[in-house]
């Protein structure tokens, strides 16, 4: 219900209302007119006028914080809203500096009109519509006023009613479903938006959002339980535990098994030390806490650990259930089967006699694919061990850790790791403190995670990814992403495995993964991934432990540019797959470099068509050297001081806008000439895209050489909107600005 405010002082009765002219709130009271008799809105209107307004300070309010020379007021109220702490003897300089916080009101936080309400003294009757409005309520809070109703007067009769209540007590009948539905997703932006350092100044407003949630919801199931979800929420963070257990109990009763009414009714149990309750509640919410996100998932696992840990500790060891089942339910979930043996792909040519191999790649290659390089180390796995309440290490086998002393550097690594912070969630990975088959010249680690298993599934490789990041450990170089034909995935690893490793310049790969991107139910893991394997692959057997060699740990390698040649269409992919880029046939190629600093280069793909026409797309890679006739580094004197001009973006991210801080050059044999593209320096906000296009979010820029006068934001854009390249010469735009790039293709 979006609100356009105006504020207006009215210097005879000595309030500020709140007018909104042709808004929503004019709509609320011409919706709702009828609820008051026809004389009473003509005594709004006499008084009023044919506006309506809901009154923010009062004549009683504007005098008190005059009275008080609102000391009270921190400078952080003003300065928030741009304004100056007003003198406080000064009406109309109190009124335009409170009139300029009313006007940075959260606009997520909008009011909510509730319900007709009606009141009347002796003196008169008064009917109107009662709203809840937290945002506003939080500034009189920070001004230091009493909490207000806000409402929306319909009429009245004799004089209005300013002595009694018009919340929510007053109403004539409960919200509707509508309302409720609006109440309940206001309630809940607010319960999880809301800080602790703001919390107090809302707390308030959300206690009476919330309520007049639960009482619109009476006659809906489905509204109840919304409703109830968020009162859940609300009364644990007030800590009114009896009233949590009450909401759970009533939302269990409505949907059992609902996530948030376990996990609620567990941690109310525990509060109010029924400890015997819950950890059979414990153990139930536990059970639903695959639905959350992955991030909240390892948070409120660790809390229900932690919460039965407490439970043990209070009932003894003479409860029945503390030494079986409660440790049973601890170690619930937590897998303790090995890595899955992963099949060969139908052309690998590196099989064994004792490995499997797929028929075909049908359902592998039916949906989006990861490939990364298989790296030559050991299967190693990071687990949480419940008994010891810290993490493990493990080898091939899980049914003890690791001991051997290759293992040592990833037990370093897990013993940096917070047992709360994995939760119930496997790591796998290689572990390559010891050498091999392959001596690779540039490790950065020992330890390259490749997988992640929760409750026997398979993680997506966002999340493995993801989750990797959070704890700090290296992911096995990423290859490709995306969709490929058979015949298309074996000419490229055909290909590939001839190129150097991602961590050897020197040597070629062992061989590489295909898994799909998404998550892997656990029972169809062989269906869902593949390896290829280079011919005559050395496999070490159990002796390399009797004489084995710790690898030594050497300079990151700059990722390398992979093309796939597919029906024409010629495709860019880097090495650690942070983005994957397709040029239909038909589009003359050309590589766009910045450069950013000694150890790393950011690298732009533009694409021209036949037509002329010129689409940049961003290219996150550190690649290798190529000959001067296909790449030329542009040099900055002052590069080694430089921090890089862009930040890694994830694939899915379209239509970023980056800021070029160097020259970036194009350079190729399709053009008669090289073309300098926008350097870093004056143009202000030259923003060259086209934010209507349906088809590409980049914008269609058409170059020719005549783009060194440009010096301003119109310039640039005409002069980017030039007919041809074709009569293009090495030119350079003295300026500087934003250039749309994009991470998808063309």
């Amino acid at each position: 219900m979006p609100t356009v405010l105006l504020v207006v002082v009215a210097a005879l009765n000595g309030r500020m209302d709140l007018e909104a002219n042709l808004t929503a709130a004019a709509t609320v009271a011409q919706q709702y007119a009828d609820h008051a008799p026809p004389a009473w809105q003509q005594q709004r209107i006499k008084r009023d006028g044919q506006h309506v307004h809901m009154t923010f300070l009062s004549k009683g309010d504007l005098q008190l914080l005059m009275q008080s020379g609102m000391v009270h007021v921190q400078a952080e109220v003003w300065e928030e809203a741009g304004a100056t702490a007003p003198d406080p003897t000064d009406i109309l300089a109190v009124s335009n500096s409170i009139a300029l916080v009313l006007a940075k009101l959260p606009r997520c936080w909008d009011w909510v009109d509730v319900g007709t309400g009606f009141c009347k003294d002796d003196c008169g009757e008064s009917v109107f519509r009662v709203v809840l409005w937290p945002a506003a309520a939080a500034v009189r809070k920070k001004l230091g006023l009493p909490a207000k109703d806000f409402h929306i007067t319909l009429g009245f009769q004799g004089s209005d009613v300013h002595s009694k209540a018009k919340g929510l007590t007053s109403l004539r009948a409960a919200p509707s479903n509508a309302a409720s539905q609006r109440l309940t997703t206001e309630a809940f932006l607010l319960s999880s938006a809301i800080s602790a350092d703001a919390f107090p100044l809302y707390q308030d407003s959300m206690e009476q959002v919330t309520s007049a949630a639960l009482l619109g919801s009476g006659e809906n199931e489905a509204s109840e339980v919304d409703a109830l979800r968020v009162a859940c929420l609300f009364y644990g963070r007030v800590k009114r535990f009896d009233q949590v257990l009450a909401s759970s109990d009533r939302l269990l009763q409505l949907q059992s098994g609902d996530e948030t009414g376990c996990r609620s009714r567990a941690f109310a149990l525990v509060m109010l030390s029924r400890y015997e309750e819950a950890v059979s509640a414990l153990e139930l919410a536990r059970s639903q806490l695959h639905t959350l996100p992955p991030e909240q998932h390892a948070v409120e696992h660790a809390r229900v650990l932690k919460a039965l840990s407490h439970c043990q500790k209070k009932l003894g060891a003479g409860y029945p259930g503390s030494a079986t089942g409660l440790k049973h339910c601890l170690a619930e979930g937590v897998g303790k089967a090995n890595y899955p043996k992963t099949p060969h792909l139908p052309f690998s040519p590196g099989i064994n006699p004792d490995d499997t191999r797929v028929s075909d790649c049908q359902n592998l290659l039916s949906r989006e694919v990861v490939i990364t390089e298989k790296l030559d180390g050991g299967n190693c796995c990071i687990k949480a061990d419940v008994e010891s309440q810290r993490l493990q290490v493990f080898g091939r086998t899980h049914a003890q850790p690791a001991e051997h002393a290759s293992f040592s550097a990833v037990k370093e690594l897990a013993a940096c790791i917070e047992y709360d912070e994995l939760g119930d969630v496997e790591i796998f990975g290689e572990n390559m403190q010891a050498v091999h088959s392959i001596e690779y010249g540039s490790l950065t680690n020992y330890f390259y995670v490749f997988a992640a298993r929760r409750s026997g599934d398979w993680l997506c490789w966002d999340e493995t990814r993801d989750l990797a990041k959070r704890l700090g450990l290296a992911t096995v170089p990423e290859v490709f992403r995306g969709a490929l034909s058979e015949g298309e995935l074996q000419g490229s690893l055909e290909q590939w495995q001839m190129e150097p490793s991602a961590l050897d310049a020197k040597k070629t790969p062992e061989g590489f993964v295909v898994r799909h991107a998404a998550a892997i139910p656990g029972g169809s893991f062989a269906e869902c991934i593949g390896k290829f394997v280079r011919a005559n692959h050395i496999q070490t057997d159990e002796s390399w432990k009797r004489t084995w060699k710790k690898a030594c740990l050497g300079k990151e390698m700059p990722h390398q540019v992979k093309a796939v040649q597919a029906d024409g269409d010629i495709c860019l992919y880097t090495a650690s797959g942070d983005l994957a880029l397709a040029f239909p046939s038909g589009h003359k190629q050309a590589i766009v470099q910045m450069t950013v600093s000694p150890m790393q280069d950011e690298y732009v793909v533009a694409t021209v068509d036949s037509t002329g026409v010129m689409r940049v797309h961003r290219l996150f890679v550190r690649p290798r050297r190529g000959p001067q006739e296909q790449r030329r580094r542009v040099t900055n004197p002052d590069e080694e001081k430089c921090e890089p001009a862009v930040t890694s973006l994830h694939r899915n991210a379209i239509s970023q806008s980056v800021v070029l801080k160097y020259t970036a050059m194009v350079v190729s044999p399709a053009w008669p000439a090289e073309i300098l593209m926008p350097n870093a320096a004056s143009c202000i906000n030259a923003q060259l895209f086209d934010p209507c296009s349906q088809k590409d979010p980049c914008r269609q820029m058409q170059v020719n050489g005549d783009i060194e006068k440009a010096r301003s934001a119109q310039e640039a854009r005409g002069h980017f909107n030039m007919p041809s390249p074709r009569d293009c010469k090495a030119t350079m735009l003295q300026g500087s600005g934003t250039v749309q790039v994009t991470d998808g293709s063309p």
